[in-house]
This record gives structure tokens, sequence and C-alpha cells, in this order.
């Protein structure tokens, strides 16, 4: 089986069931993002070092305080 999404070579198609579409590529809703235990600049995501915020829309997000302070500090500096 071709494991790009793009491929569209009927050869490479393998009927499957929608379970088993579901048990390989995960559930609908699945967030990989809450697999992650650093964010994208290495600090680790802990609890001294997270923000939690819950949406509107009711999902959730996390952010990186140590990024965040950095930010905020790049940007006063910048608008000085």
């Amino acid at each position: 089986m071709c494991e790009h999404s793009w491929c569209v070579e009927p050869t490479h198609l393998e009927f499957i069931t929608q379970g088993e579409h579901l048990h390989r590529h995960g559930l609908p809703g699945d967030n990989h993002q809450a697999l992650k235990t650093q964010c994208p600049q290495g600090h680790d995501y802990d609890e001294e070092n997270t923000y939690h915020y819950t949406r509107k829309d009711g999902s959730k997000e996390r952010h990186c305080k140590k990024c965040t302070i950095i930010a905020k500090r790049r940007f006063r500096a910048k608008n000085k």
C-alpha cells in the first residue's frame, strides 16, 4: 500500500473497513499536539512552564511560558 495521501494510482489502493482506517490513522478529533512534551524551542511542557487555555469553541490550547516571556520582551523592545 502506498503511504502518500496524494497518490492516485489505482493499484496502490487497499480496501479496508472504516474501523481499520481509524485504527491505523487515529480517531477523528485526536490531537497529536497533546502528545508533545516540549515546545518547538525545546522548553518542557510541564505545570511550571505551561499556560492552559480553553477556547470559546471548547478546544484546548497550551502555550510555553518561557517563549511567551521572550516574545513579550521582543515586542516591547521593538515598540519603544
